[in-house]
């Protein structure tokens, strides 16, 4: 188990987030052909787009896993592990755990910007519903979707950010 997650979870999670990306990518691709070539909505071009992007995001733990050092991948699937169990292991040495932890917290709150960028992609798709497909609702449909669907990044990379903060006042405390 790496990260609390089961392999199983973790693969799907991967999988998740593979699908996702590719649908944003696919989505904003057909924005920007609608808001700036004029082009009417093509489903079948954006589905192609996402599925090509999916593969490629798919791969990136691969690679990852490839050319990652294994001292770096064990050290993250523990403070993974302990911001999962919501505790610090019981031999925790306190300078090590803070500067991982801390490390953690920024680099899931610089993460949070991924929201941001999510939000505008569904703008520009409401956009280019507006534009170029006549106030489609099919359009108008998947803009608001990826809207929605971009606040749950954020709110799962701030909740993990405020865990690693309560793991470092602990490890201050000890």
């Amino acid at each position: 188990m790496t990260g609390g997650r089961s392999p199983r979870r973790s693969r799907t999670w991967r999988a998740g987030v593979a699908l996702s990306a590719g649908v944003y990518f696919g989505a904003v691709s057909q924005a920007v052909h609608g808001l700036f070539a004029g082009e009417r909505w093509d489903w079948v071009a954006m589905s192609a787009g996402a599925a090509i992007y999916a593969v490629v995001v798919a791969l990136i733990p691969a690679l990852q896993r490839f050319f990652g050092t294994q001292d770096v991948r064990e050290g993250r699937a523990l403070v993974r592990q302990a911001l999962d169990d919501g505790r610090l292991p019981p031999d925790a040495r306190p300078d090590p755990w803070r500067a991982a932890l801390t490390a953690e917290a920024g680099e899931l709150r610089q993460a949070r910007w991924t929201g941001a960028v999510l939000v505008l992609i569904g703008v520009l798709v409401a956009g280019a519903a507006v534009v170029a497909n006549d106030n489609g609702p099919a359009v108008w449909a998947l803009a608001v979707v990826l809207v929605a669907f971009a606040l749950v990044p954020v709110r799962w990379l701030t909740r993990r950010a405020e865990q690693a903060d309560a793991l470092l006042a602990r490890v201050g405390d000890g």
